[in-house]
């Protein structure tokens, strides 16, 4: 019987992510056996157990991934995985054309949901003929997924669309394969978004028995020393004036991680070598989370209870404003920034 995952699956799938080589793995196999396989496995075991009686018909099969990725396809990365996954889905040769249920454990968080990933061209024109010939059953069920706010759509989009349905469906339309998912945060940690979101949950269910309800709310977290009335202004006014479901702060990664080095065997080694002759200055920006705060529409947040909703705006603050202190190091830098900003205001 399934019991749950510890922190120690977690730790376990940090350290093999940053230790993705033989020697370690093998030091540390019976972590992965006792920690992640055997859990993910009487998980999986239970599951399949419960959705054949719920829907014998499908005749679900479980699949349970392996931790070894393929020697043939490592293109630079290490020989394992770094997640462990399983799937639920009617037998067939080609699984990736065919619907599952999937769940997935990772260094940074679960997910789960349903689809497939390598969906048919012909499937997806029948799903347009479909919408074109009668749309309503399918905006039924848009709409009922946009109400549960728990799944967000997936699958890549068309460069040149296939038409316009209407903002309802048009995600739906044009899109090469469509799946459901649902992630959380998994760490471990204190003033994680997941615990934040829970602490956030109580104070709202505590003043609503006392009769009292909010539009927004904006949670701060105690180790944020740069943050600024002026920023919480700026980011309120932003979720108000939007409509979206929430606004965090975001920072861009003052190098693209695209282009980052891992060191194996005492060698460095591109983590992404087929980056190898972009430019740094043509690569997509990409942002990482402040944690500073959280600026929140209380409905949605009621429906969907987490941090980062489905329709959630980055507010991106200057790398001046943002200094994460888990070291000296980063104590000294945390000063210099500070005294920096002093000299400028």
């Amino acid at each position: 019987m399934f019991q749950g995952y510890t922190q120690g699956a977690i730790d376990f799938l940090w350290g093999l992510k940053l230790n993705n080589e033989r020697a370690w793995f093998q030091e540390h196999k019976q972590e992965f056996t006792d920690l992640v396989d055997r859990p993910t496995r009487e998980l999986a075991t239970q599951l399949t157990e419960d959705m054949t009686e719920a829907f014998p018909r499908l005749g679900l099969e479980l699949k349970v991934s392996r931790i070894y990725r393929d020697a043939r396809r490592l293109f630079g990365r290490g020989p394992y995985k770094d997640h462990l996954w399983f799937s639920l889905r009617k037998p067939g040769e080609q699984d990736g054309r065919i619907p599952c249920f999937w769940f997935e454990i990772a260094p940074d968080h679960y997910g789960y949901g349903m689809g497939c990933w390598e969906m048919l061209p012909t499937t997806m024109a029948k799903l347009r003929a479909r919408i074109d010939r009668d749309p309503k059953p399918v905006e039924k069920l848009a709409r009922a997924v946009a109400r549960r706010g728990e799944f967000h759509l997936e699958g890549q989009e068309y460069k040149r669309p296939k038409g316009d349905p209407g903002p309802l469906l048009y995600p739906w339309y044009n899109r090469k394969g469509i799946g459901f998912t649902c992630e959380n945060n998994c760490e471990g940690v204190l003033f994680t978004p997941e615990l934040a979101a829970q602490v956030l949950a109580e104070v709202l269910e505590e003043y609503g028995k006392r009769g009292q309800t909010f539009g927004f709310l904006c949670g701060i977290y105690p180790t944020a020393p740069f943050l600024r009335p002026e920023t919480l202004r700026q980011a309120m006014g932003l979720l108000e004036e939007s409509g979206a479901d929430a606004v965090a702060p975001v920072v861009r990664f003052s190098f693209p991680p695209q282009r980052g080095l891992v060191i194996r065997d005492g060698e460095i080694r591109m983590n992404t070598p087929e980056l190898y002759l972009c430019r740094s200055q043509d690569l997509e920006p990409v942002y990482h989370d402040v944690g500073q705060f959280y600026c929140l529409n209380a409905e949605s947040f009621g429906r969907q209870g987490c941090l980062v909703m489905e329709h959630t705006l980055p507010f991106v603050i200057s790398e001046l404003e943002v200094q994460d202190i888990d070291t000296e190091e980063d104590w000294r830098l945390a000063e210099l920034k500070y005294r920096m900003r002093q000299g400028g205001e």
